[in-house]
């Protein structure tokens, strides 16, 4: 996964006893525990996390929400963040995590370059939503469109409607900045009581780790 929080649990003694029936239950215990856990975590994280208010610029369109937060649009950042349980020997891990890279940026705050460059949608090129229209689409392929300097010296994708002026759609630049968000790190922060109980009163002993793979 490219960003994920996870909970490791050891098991009691008794769970090493592994022909034992105390052990049995024991395990049990820990791995409904970790489940309750790991959704716990995952229902935190959508609500809190990855639903925040966007914003909307008269120029710019829809814009990120404010915070230690990130604004829905089209649902999939989200949707990809998923919760799982794994177990071997008298250790069970819970991760929630997610594969999409962005998400990993935007926890941690970096750049992100373009090849060469990077669109960013004006109001025009949006969605209600806030989603890129021509999301994937070449500039050479949206009707009317070219490629000017403004006086100010900056790259812009307009568009020549039928009776109408230009529209600028998109600005074009070599990289951006994204913020620290710490959407994990928050809900760490503020799970990390609620999942210690869980766990505790399970007999296990935990660990809580925030991290990625930096693989997608």
């Amino acid at each position: 996964m490219a960003f994920s929080l996870s909970v490791l649990a050891n098991g009691t003694a008794a769970t090493r006893l592994r022909l034992s029936s105390s052990a049995v239950v024991a395990r049990q215990r820990l791995l409904g525990s970790m489940e309750l856990a790991t959704r716990a975590v995952e229902r935190d994280l959508g609500l809190h996390g990855l639903k925040g208010n966007k914003g909307r610029h008269a120029f710019w369109g829809v814009t990120g929400a404010r915070g230690n937060r990130l604004g829905r649009r089209s649902g999939k950042t989200a949707g990809s963040v998923t919760a799982r349980v794994f177990s071997r020997g008298d250790q069970i891990l819970g991760v929630v995590g997610s594969p999409r890279q962005s998400l990993a940026k935007h926890e941690r705050g970096g750049t992100i370059s373009g090849n060469p460059y990077l669109r960013i949608p004006t109001r025009n090129a949006q969605t209600g939503s806030g989603i890129d229209r021509w999301v994937g689409v070449s500039a050479r392929d949206i009707p009317n469109t070219y490629i000017f300097r403004s006086r100010a010296g900056k790259l812009w994708i307009a568009q020549n409607a039928v009776s109408a002026a230009r529209s600028l759609l998109y600005l074009l630049v070599r990289n951006v900045q994204v913020r620290p968000r710490r959407v994990f790190a928050t809900t760490t922060r503020r799970m990390r009581s609620a999942v210690v109980a869980l766990m505790n009163g399970a007999g296990g002993r935990i660990a809580i780790d925030l991290g990625g793979s930096g693989r997608g």
